[in-house]
């Protein structure tokens, strides 16, 4: 009986190619690792490309839970003023 979920990556032919019709299988293509010889992948290179994206995506990410927080706080001291919770209760003699 074959396997019913064959490694992908295990090499064998392409089921792709076999049908031109078809498109290129995506994970066939991605089988070779890409030759990353030429490539610089020092940790100051990396290191420096992503902190500024990292730090822009925090700062929206703190600003927009800064509105929602005040956004929530209005609301719930316009429920709390509306049913009356914030006057003094009757002093029972």
């Amino acid at each position: 009986m074959s396997d019913p979920f064959p490694n992908p990556f295990g090499g064998g032919p392409n089921p792709f190619g076999d049908n031109r019709d078809l498109p290129q299988d995506p994970v066939y293509d991605r089988s070779e690792p890409p030759d990353v010889s030429s490539e610089d992948l020092s940790t100051s290179k990396r290191r420096g490309s992503a902190g500024p994206i990292l730090r822009k995506y925090y700062l929206i990410l703190l600003a927009c839970g800064l509105l929602l927080g005040l956004f929530v706080a209005i609301g719930v001291v316009k429920v709390i003023t509306h049913l009356g919770l914030n006057e003094v209760p009757a002093q029972v003699e």
